[in-house]
């Protein structure tokens, strides 16, 4: 099982592992909530499992919220069994609590990836369950515990295979007056402080 929340940040990653297992020969099944399922056009309906996590803002948003997430959990636990799953990639985002959840409950082995400098909080409250704590960048391991620590292996960021087939076509540098084409990646949040910074740095 393949899980991650619903951001591109989150999600585009898990795609990656997903993707890579898929085509050594493993049975993969991926979870993720509405908007994560928007950038699932490369995954099998068959495999695909959209857990309907209900976000309100407010202290009156809190009931449903976590009614939700119990009723998930429930579904995700089900299904865990259902499909006989012997290993949860779990990428973080608050869609991957049900099923972080239901892997601890039913001893199955959890993998964690952090895809940011600072650790998310569901994979923070998950970091002592985890068997392994793959991060990309070595500085997440601030504040965790020594078991938490102790799992760890820096992987960088999972890329997809779209992206990997462009970087081996090689770099061919413009001449004279042709346009310069430039492709700026960022996460949600990330995206924001990208489209202050580069016009002005350029």
């Amino acid at each position: 099982m393949v899980c991650a929340g619903g951001t591109g940040g989150h999600v585009m990653p898990a795609i990656s592992v997903y993707e890579t297992l898929k085509e050594r020969g493993h049975k993969v099944f991926f979870v993720t909530d509405p908007r994560g399922a928007r950038y699932t056009q490369s995954i099998s309906a068959d495999d695909l499992l959209v857990l309907p996590i209900v976000r309100h803002k407010g202290a009156l948003g809190l009931i449903p919220y976590t009614l939700s997430l119990l009723i998930n959990t429930l579904k995700a636990f089900l299904w865990l069994r259902q499909q006989q799953a012997t290993c949860v990639v779990s990428f973080g985002g608050y869609v991957a609590f049900p099923m972080n959840m239901a892997a601890v409950l039913r001893g199955c082995p959890l993998v964690l990836h952090e895809q940011n400098a600072i650790l998310g909080r569901v994979n923070r409250l998950f970091s002592r369950f985890s068997r392994v704590l793959a991060l990309s960048f070595l500085g997440a391991v601030q504040n965790l515990s020594e078991k938490a620590r102790s799992q760890v292996v820096v992987t960088g960021v999972p890329v997809r295979q779209s992206i990997v087939r462009q970087q081996r076509q090689g770099y061919i540098a413009p001449l004279g007056q042709e346009l310069i084409y430039i492709l700026v990646l960022g996460g949600s949040q990330g995206a924001e402080i990208f489209s202050q910074v580069v016009p002005k740095a350029l």
